[in-house]
């Protein structure tokens, strides 16, 4: 069984993205839509 909650403001869309971060400078790229995996 799997429970989920979900809060507002949260979007399922990109809360599983993963990105590619420069720690230096900030910038970010996604290189993953966390989404597709989702089943």
């Amino acid at each position: 069984m799997n429970l989920a909650i979900h809060y507002p403001g949260i979007d399922p869309k990109t809360n599983f993205n993963i990105y590619d971060l420069n720690t230096e400078t900030g910038e970010f790229t996604v290189i993953r839509e966390g989404f597709r995996d989702q089943h």
